[in-house]
């Protein structure tokens, strides 16, 4: 008895987490919490950093809150905003050419205001794909590109990029990096410089990352939904606050003086987690550009969606540890959604209803499990809504998503665990090695 009322208590604990920081979300999409769209034209220019930014002045209660007063204030950019120099970095490794230059057809025709360069790195591949590649440059070009081969296959794509940073040129502001089966819209280059410069405090901005493939697979379908679904939602959620903790690395950018500042990303197993956790841990905040699409490939069979969700799930445990050492008050803005994570990929709804059933649980504990799924639910659907147009979403799918959302959770439970056992463990890291085709 005392053991089903002590499981009980721990699962009523986690979900009124889980459902509080799902009704954040919930009301920041639906109502626009801490906005001030209405009163835009109320504004003053702040002196701060390039001088790019303008205040919305109409939000003289965050004075009462100084220490959350940088998550909560809004900014416009100036009309005369100057875009800046930016560096890309593409780094690959035995990419089938075919993806590759799709995602470097794809830069071409960017249409970014500023000026660009894009480091295409080749981090020791053992076929034809530098080759491909040097074809590919021959001839006038839009951008300017430079090749680098490394060697020696580096084994992580953080050290990879870490191997860029001498090369930044003193003007250039800004540092990104594009996977090399990423392909970018048109304005996307633009509109995530744009949510990087829309706080002075933003460290770094990721796009929308957008699967391809959807039709193809069973798969594929479900990670299409996941990331424009619950995923995207909780990005557009914390981006209110400038506590978006997870940069998508297929698609991210960064100032180029907060990484000289906090170094770089070689050390690191997931280096857009780990770095943003150490940046907002560091004081900085983070931004999210949902008009920022990038197209991207996602694992095509169980056991590279398995690697991918084994490697995410240690990163978060890594990340968590490393902002730990370096503020215990900052990092406690991150454990809220470290803690729905936690749920949603240990003791998923799906998993949840029948212990209720089993153990018979109280009519708290059923009421918080029942809201937990009304909530995702509601998630799933404005995503859904918001992006039908942009991205031609038919009515059909609309059920299915809802359904695999709960599900997918559920299959990904495994490759949940076991990440976060190799990180509690410290097992050896060789199983991440980069290979040509995740």
């Amino acid at each position: 008895m005392f053991t089903e009322q002590l499981i009980e208590m721990v699962i009523v604990a986690i979900l009124l987490i889980s459902n509080s920081v799902l009704l954040g979300c919930f009301l920041v999409l639906n109502f626009q919490f801490f906005t001030a769209r209405r009163t835009a034209n109320k504004h003053r220019s702040d002196d701060i950093g390039r001088s790019q930014f303008i205040r919305i002045d109409n939000q003289k209660w965050l004075n009462k809150f100084p220490r959350f007063k940088k998550y909560l204030t809004r900014y416009q950019l100036k009309k005369d905003f100057s875009y800046p120099k930016v560096a890309i970095i593409v780094p690959f490794y035995n990419e089938p050419f075919a993806n590759m230059k799709d995602t470097l057809t794809a830069i071409e025709q960017l249409n970014y205001p500023g000026e660009a360069v894009f480091y295409l790195v080749d981090d020791g591949s053992t076929n034809e794909s530098t080759d491909k590649v040097k074809e590919w440059l021959y001839g006038p070009k839009k951008w300017e590109y430079q090749l680098k081969v490394l060697p020696v296959n580096t084994g992580m794509k953080g050290r990879v990029m870490d191997t860029v940073l001498p090369l930044i040129d003193d003007i250039t502001e800004v540092i990104g990096v594009i996977d090399s089966d990423t392909c970018l819209e048109p304005e996307a280059l633009t509109r995530t410089i744009e949510a990087l410069y829309s706080s002075p405090t933003h460290a770094a901005a990721c796009g929308f990352i957008v699967p391809t493939k959807a039709d193809e697979s069973l798969l594929h379908f479900a990670q299409y939904h996941e990331h424009i679904g619950m995923l995207a939602s909780v990005k557009h959620a914390q981006n209110q606050f400038g506590l978006v903790n997870v940069m998508a690395g297929a698609f991210v950018l960064h100032k180029v003086e907060v990484v000289k500042e906090l170094g770089g990303w070689g050390q690191w197993l997931v280096e857009d987690i780990s770095w943003t956790y150490k940046a907002i841990a560091s004081g900085y905040t983070m931004a999210y550009a949902h008009d920022g699409i990038a197209h991207t490939i996602c694992p095509s069979t169980p056991s590279s969606l398995f690697n991918q969700r084994r490697r995410w799930s240690r990163g978060r445990i890594e990340a968590l540890k490393v902002a730990w050492s370096i503020s215990k008050t900052r990092t406690l803005a991150i454990v809220p959604w470290l803690i729905f994570y936690f749920q949603s990929s240990l003791l998923p709804t799906v998993i949840l209803a029948p212990l209720a059933w089993l153990f018979d649980f109280g009519a708290l504990a059923q009421f918080l499990i029942i809201t937990n799924v009304l909530f995702l639910a509601s998630l799933n659907i404005f995503t859904f809504l918001k992006f039908k147009k942009t991205l031609n979403l038919p009515w059909r799918n609309l059920p299915k998503s809802l359904l695999l959302s709960f599900f997918t959770d559920l299959l990904l439970m495994p490759a949940n665990v076991a990440g976060m056992s190799d990180e509690l463990r410290q097992k050896n890291k060789d199983w991440i090695t980069r290979k040509a085709v995740l």
